[in-house]
């Protein structure tokens, strides 16, 4: 006996499995579930559908009694199917605005970090310009003083403090172009070591 009814709500398919893969319901199950339910001994098949899109399926097995289910509990089923559904939906939509949340929330915190890392990069880039103007004015005198060292450093003492005026310059020039290269890759985050602080 083929059981096939059309209401409001669905369909039910009993063991008329021609019947069942025939449906709109039954197509949208992946053929492995297919095989696994045709091969379960399930008699009933109700699709819980809701706005027209399958949510799930009650299965059914035999009767205890080993009768055909009477059309009265066919169509129980049926309304515990549509009761069912709007809850299952709603699950469904709760899942996917969680997950829509979530990447929100990564994509929010990504461009928070690449905001700090370009903020400390425009910093960056404003103190090693500050520093770099006297910078060059201090390593030019020195280098007009080593130059010409009997003229103007006439103590050795005077050549010492004009060599540590220079190391120390040095120095600060090698923190300007790490302050430079950290503006620049905040212009590109993730290529920093130092965006890994931020």
């Amino acid at each position: 006996l083929s059981l096939k009814t059309h209401l409001s709500t669905g369909s039910v398919f009993g063991d008329g499995t021609s019947q069942l893969q025939e449906s709109p319901a039954w197509l949208s199950v992946p053929k492995v579930q297919q095989d696994k339910l045709l091969r379960s001994g399930t008699e009933l098949f109700v699709p819980i559908s809701f706005n027209g899109n399958i949510a799930g399926v009650l299965l059914l097995g035999p009767r205890s009694d080993g009768r055909s289910y009477p059309q009265e509990e066919i169509e129980l089923l049926l309304e515990i199917a549509q009761d069912v559904a709007p809850s299952i939906e709603n699950a469904r939509l709760y899942d996917e605005l969680h997950a829509q949340l979530t990447e929100l929330q990564e994509t929010q915190a990504q461009l928070l970090q690449a905001g700090k890392l370009a903020t400390l990069g425009t910093l960056a880039s404003r103190v090693a310009h500050e520093i770099s103007n006297p910078l060059f004015s201090i390593l030019g005198r020195v280098e007009l003083l080593q130059r010409d060292a009997k003229h103007h450093l006439r103590t050795p003492k005077a050549v010492e403090y004009v060599d540590v005026i220079q190391e120390m310059s040095q120095r600060i020039s090698e923190v300007v172009n790490a302050l430079l290269t950290l503006h620049i890759n905040s212009l590109y985050p993730g290529s920093s070591p130092l965006a890994a602080m931020v």
